[in-house]
């Protein structure tokens, strides 16, 4: 299991290099180790690779039975359906129009007690959970530079803002603020070029009260649950969600993001709304 933990995150953390426009790299002992150690897990060279990599022991801790991964394996967490997020295996909600466009990304559900910590980490697996917002491709349409250029043009539209250091991104140009463009707009992270923490929509204007008015206005539709968590099959739509937001205290802006585009053509006419007084 540890080999297969370690090649997993290996390779994330390569194609997240790449989307940098950056090459991994290691220290020539430590790459024999880990080439080594995935062409044959003995203990021999288990313990080789603690010594050239130790910040692998979280991983075998965590394949040690009571840890971490040993609870995905126990309860069929990589294989039994759960609440994926949006990009997810090339999983998009039934809401979204597929005609290529940014839209708010999902937000992680944790849990406690016993569980504690298995969300995160297998949150920390899939491409994409950290971000704010994140591509949906289009259907039926050629792909290549004009759906990056449209892509493009979308985040040029938004108040994008540094959600690390607050850094001022006022002069920044969108381009800069997008990691390696190979792949398609849906593999792009958006991070800041000062701090290097994740970029997104300026999330102030939306509030509760504003998000509630439209649904009012909408026809008080249903509306999709913001969550995702590997530990869940799935959650209720929300048909009530003045009752939502009684019984979830203080939602976070991001998840008021989500179920407020739901109701929107796209999230820059909805952003450019909730910015006019109300």
């Amino acid at each position: 299991m540890v080999r297969r933990e370690l090649m997993g995150a290996v390779e994330m953390s390569r194609q997240e290099a790449a989307r940098q426009g950056e090459v991994m790299y290691a220290k020539p002992e430590a790459a024999a180790a880990f080439k080594a150690f995935f062409a044959d897990p003995t203990q021999e060279n288990a313990i080789r690779l603690l010594e050239e990599a130790p910040p692998c022991r979280r991983y075998f801790e965590a394949c040690c039975p009571g840890g971490l991964f040993s609870f995905y394996k126990d309860l069929g967490i990589d294989q039994k359906p759960h609440l994926r997020f949006i990009g997810e295996d090339g999983f998009y909600p039934a809401w979204v129009m597929r005609d290529g466009r940014w839209v708010f990304q999902r937000t992680l559900i944790t849990v406690g007690a016993s569980m504690s910590g298995v969300a995160e980490m297998a949150a920390e697996r899939v491409l994409g959970s950290d971000q704010v917002i994140v591509w949906v491709p289009p259907l039926g349409k050629p792909r290549g530079r004009q759906e990056e250029l449209e892509a493009l043009r979308q985040l040029a539209m938004m108040r994008l803002r540094c959600y690390g250091e607050d850094c001022n991104l006022s002069s920044t140009p969108v381009t800069k603020c997008v990691g390696q463009t190979g792949g398609g707009p849906e593999g792009w992270r958006l991070s800041c070029p000062h701090c290097a923490e994740v970029v997104g929509p300026d999330l102030e204007p939306v509030i509760a009260e504003r998000i509630v008015a439209r649904w009012e206005e909408a026809g008080r539709p249903a509306l999709e649950d913001s969550g995702a968590c590997s530990l869940f099959a799935s959650t209720p739509a929300i048909n009530d969600l003045r009752a939502w937001l009684a019984k979830n205290d203080d939602p976070s802006n991001l998840e008021l993001a989500y179920l407020g585009q739901q109701m929107w053509p796209d999230i820059v006419s909805m952003l450019r709304s909730l910015d006019e007084p109300a």
